[in-house]
């Protein structure tokens, strides 16, 4: 049973992948190219992990995804509660190898994939790295869009790097927060360039910043931080019609620091570590 789950998903997710190649138009010549380097690097993940590496976090991600799964199918109502709400005293949860709040909270996300995949790691690994595609794909057209002359880096940086490529495909935290930084990004840019993002994208936006937040918050953090300082400084100045750049970067750094403080005290790791954000924010 699990394997025609299997390879029915396997079906489904690539019509939807012919769907929407279909509808590319801007980037239709690579578009094969770079999402079969994306699956094939999802799926490389895997093998460095089983033959390489004696343990790994991909596949503690995974196993316990399978182990929820089984359990949602045999109580879903039970499931879909833990889902929200990870609660220690169900019966499962002694079974689970990952209890951390981010590692449960991929596992979790991971045995909603499993569901449909039939538990088999690489095809949700599939999936995982077609997500993490599209959202490459969102981020390089609106780059293309708004400034044109940089295809070629535009690209190749985001969808040909090996080491981004690599490491944000499959059953990783990595692969969430990297797709989840891409579209937040192509947001962020279309913003600032007056564009007027559908109400889709806003709530597609939403979504991938909680995603964010819940796998690598101090990702989410200096992100935040950088985009809303660079959303607000911009308005600022085109209202002012400020044109010197040294009132600019003044402008800047002191709008910066007001979501950094609040930032700084909204998890407990980034308390008295604000010099820490700043060096890090500064330095992307």
């Amino acid at each position: 049973m699990n394997v025609l789950l299997s390879a029915a998903s396997v079906v489904v997710l690539f019509l939807v992948i012919y769907w929407r190649w279909k509808k590319e138009d801007r980037l239709r010549e690579i578009f094969w190219p770079a999402l079969f380097f994306k699956l094939f690097a999802g799926l490389a993940l895997g093998l460095l992990y089983t033959y390489y590496y004696p343990t790994g976090d991909t596949f503690t991600f995974f196993n316990d995804g399978v182990l929820l799964a089984e359990w949602g199918k045999a109580d879903f109502l039970g499931y879909v509660n833990f889902l929200w709400s990870a609660d220690e005293s169900v019966a499962v949860w002694k079974s689970l190898a990952g209890h951390a709040d981010r590692t449960l909270f991929l596992s979790r996300m991971v045995s909603v994939v499993n569901l449909v995949t039939g538990s088999n790691y690489w095809v949700t690994s599939l999936y995982f790295s077609f997500l993490s595609f599209m959202c490459s794909i969102a981020l390089v057209r609106v780059l293309l869009r708004c400034f044109p002359e940089i295809k070629f880096a535009a690209i190749s940086s985001f969808m040909f790097l090996p080491s981004v490529v690599f490491w944000g495909s499959g059953v990783l935290k990595e692969c969430v927060a990297i797709a989840s930084l891409f579209f937040l990004a192509a947001i962020v840019v279309r913003v600032m360039k007056n564009e007027r993002p559908e109400v889709t994208d806003w709530l597609l936006a939403v979504l991938f910043c909680w995603l964010l937040w819940k796998v690598k918050y101090y990702y989410a953090a200096v992100f935040l931080i950088i985009a809303t300082t660079g959303v607000i400084v911009k308005f600022i100045s085109s209202a002012l019609k400020i044109k010197n750049v040294g009132i600019a970067l003044a402008l800047w750094l002191v709008v910066f620091m007001v979501p950094l403080f609040f930032v700084s005290l909204s998890k407990g790791n980034f308390q008295c570590h604000h010099s820490e954000l700043f060096r890090l924010s500064a330095f992307i």
